[in-house]
């Protein structure tokens, strides 16, 4: 990753199925920005898919993505939302993504 500072980016959106794509572009286009490679572009998308999936269907998304020098931290919420089976959604990340939580209402990531 190239950017000089500590940048972070927010987006909201509805936690529909219809509008992940809304998380996908914004990931995929700072992704890119910030020098990270293609593959690892789509990885991070499919992390987003993962992420707003459990987040839903109702409510809103809040992505949150930061990066500096080295790493990219996404963070996305729902506070209307109730993830069933956190453990699982985070075994679906840890081959994306690293660093993940998982909490009730919140998936956090990093990629560095």
């Amino acid at each position: 990753m190239n950017p000089a500072t500590a940048s972070t980016v927010s987006v909201t959106f509805p936690a529909g199925a219809q509008f992940t794509r809304v998380g996908r572009v914004t990931i995929g286009g700072l992704a890119l920005r910030a020098g990270v490679g293609v593959a690892e572009t789509e990885r991070l998308r499919d992390a987003v898919d993962i992420g707003a999936a459990a987040l839903g269907p109702s409510g809103r998304i809040r992505m949150v993505v930061g990066w500096d020098t080295r790493v990219l931290h996404v963070s996305l919420e729902n506070g209307e939302a109730e993830i069933d089976d956190p453990g699982q959604v985070g075994r679906a990340l840890s081959g994306l993504v690293d660093d993940v939580e998982v909490g009730s209402t919140t998936v956090r990531f990093d990629v560095s």
